[in-house]
């Protein structure tokens, strides 16, 4: 994992709405430690082979990147 990643999560959609669907949830402490990871990810070689392919398997109205903040503090 990489070391600004604080936790990945996989989660299907299992009751109502958008059954069978997928949401994957990465964790960052910060937005900048978020910005650092794109920044790092965008400049690894297999990135550049791997991004187009998998983004090829997307449905477009279905694809969506949302930045999420917690409601009551831990």
């Amino acid at each position: 994992m990489f070391k600004e990643v604080k936790s990945v999560k996989l989660f299907r959609h299992v009751f109502g709405g958008n059954f069978g669907g997928f949401v994957e949830m990465w964790e960052f402490e910060s937005l900048a430690d978020l910005e650092k990871w794109l920044n790092k990810y965008a400049l690894d070689r297999d990135y550049a082979t791997f991004h187009p392919e998998f983004m090829a398997l997307i449905v477009p109205e279905r694809y969506s990147i949302n930045i999420w903040a917690p409601v009551a503090p831990r």
